[in-house]
C-alpha cells in the first residue's frame, strides 16, 4: 500500500513538473521569447524576469520540500495555465504599458462627446475642451499599440499628432487671420512629419501607378479654383498646405488600404475647412463632418502605422 502511494505521488510530482515547464515556456512566449525562425527559443533581456520561476522548479522534484511548496506550485501552475488559456491578460507581463482598452475607450468617448457638441453646441465649452483632448488621446492609443523601442515610423507619426494638437489648441488664443495662419502653420508641420514617416514606403504607393493620381490632382485643382477668389492674401499659404496635404494623402497609400483611406479622409476634412473659410458653400452641420473626418483620417493612419511597426519588428526578429 505504501509503495503504491509513493508511486502515485511521484507520478503526480512528475506530471506537475511537466505542466509547470510547459507553462514556463508559455510565459516566456508572452514575454517576447517564443520560438525563433529556426524552431528554437530565442533569448531576450526580459527572460531574466523569470529567474525566480526557474528557481521554483527544483522544489517540484525534491521529496523533502515538495509538501512545503505544494500550494505555491499549484498557485503558479494555475496562473500560468490561465496565461496559456488566454484568461489572463498579457499586459501583466509588460510592466508600465498602458492598457489599450482604457485609452481607446477614452478616445471614443471624447470623440463622441465632441461630435455631439459640434451638432448642438458648436461654440460651447464642451466642443472646445474635447477637441483639445482628441490628439493626445490618439497619441496615447498609438503608444499603447506599440512597444519600445519605437521605430522611425511611429516616432514621426507621434510628432505629427503633436503638431496637429498644436493646430487645434493654438488658434484659440488668437483672432482673425493670425489664428488661421497659426492653424495652417502647425498643420503644415504635421503634414511634413507625415510625409517623412510615409516617404520610405513610396514604392508600395500609387506613385508607381500614375493613372491613380488623377483623383487627387483633380480634387486639389477643383478646391483651388473654388477657394482662390476668397483666399486673398492667404492664397499662397493655402496652396503650399494643399500641396503638402495632397502629397501626404498619396504617400499614405504605401501603408495599405487602411492608411490610404485615412489619408483621403484627412484630405477631405481639410478641404471642408477651406470651403467653409473661403467660399459661400454651405453644408449642414459642417463642423460635425470636419471633425468626424479629421479624427477618422488620423486614427486610420495611426492604426496602419502601428500595424506596420509591429510587422517590421517581427520581421527583424526572424532575420
Amino acid at each position: 500500500m505504501r509503495s503504491t502511494l509513493i508511486c502515485v505521488l511521484s507520478r503526480r510530482r512528475a506530471w506537475m513538473t511537466r505542466l509547470l515547464r510547459s507553462a514556463h515556456r508559455v510565459e516566456l512566449s508572452w514575454m517576447g521569447r517564443g520560438r525563433d525562425c529556426h524552431g528554437g527559443y530565442s533569448r531576450t533581456a526580459q527572460e531574466t524576469n523569470s529567474a525566480s520561476w526557474r528557481r521554483r522548479l527544483p522544489l517540484m522534484t525534491d521529496p523533502e520540500t515538495s509538501g512545503v511548496a505544494s500550494r505555491k506550485h499549484r498557485f503558479y501552475a494555475r496562473k500560468n495555465v490561465q496565461l496559456h488559456l488566454g484568461t489572463e491578460h498579457s499586459h501583466a507581463m509588460v510592466p508600465g504599458r498602458p492598457r489599450r482598452g482604457i485609452v481607446v475607450l477614452a478616445l471614443l468617448l471624447a470623440t463622441l462627446a465632441h461630435l455631439l457638441a459640434q451638432l448642438f453646441w458648436p461654440s460651447g465649452l464642451l466642443a472646445n475642451a474635447t477637441q483639445i483632448l482628441l490628439m493626445p488621446l490618439l497619441a496615447g492609443a498609438v503608444i499603447s499599440f506599440t512597444t519600445s523601442p519605437r521605430g522611425r515610423l511611429i516616432r514621426l507619426v507621434l510628432a505629427a499628432l503633436f503638431f496637429s494638437w498644436v493646430g487645434d489648441a493654438l488658434p484659440r488664443f488668437m483672432d482673425g487671420d493670425p489664428a488661421f495662419l497659426a492653424m495652417v502653420g502647425a498643420f503644415l508641420v504635421a503634414q511634413f512629419f507625415y510625409i517623412g514617416a510615409l516617404a520610405r514606403y513610396w514604392k508600395s504607393s500609387i506613385l508607381r501607378r500614375w493613372w491613380m493620381l488623377f483623383p487627387y490632382l483633380a480634387a486639389f485643382a477643383v478646391l483651388l479654383i473654388l477657394c482662390s477668389p476668397g483666399a486673398g492674401a492667404l492664397l499662397a499659404p493655402v496652396i503650399i498646405y494643399g500641396l503638402a496635404l495632397m502629397v501626404m494623402a498619396i504617400l499614405s497609400t504605401g501603408l495599405g488600404p487602411v492608411a490610404g483611406s485615412g489619408g483621403a479622409i484627412f484630405f477631405l476634412s481639410d478641404s471642408l475647412i477651406a470651403l467653409r473659410s473661403f467660399t459661400d458653400i454651405g453644408i449642414p452641420a459642417m463642423g460635425f463632418w470636419i471633425m468626424l473626418t479629421y479624427v477618422a483620417g488620423q486614427a486610420m493612419i495611426s492604426y496602419a502605422a502601428s500595424q506596420r511597426d509591429a510587422q517590421e519588428k517581427s520581421t527583424t526578429t526572424c532575420r
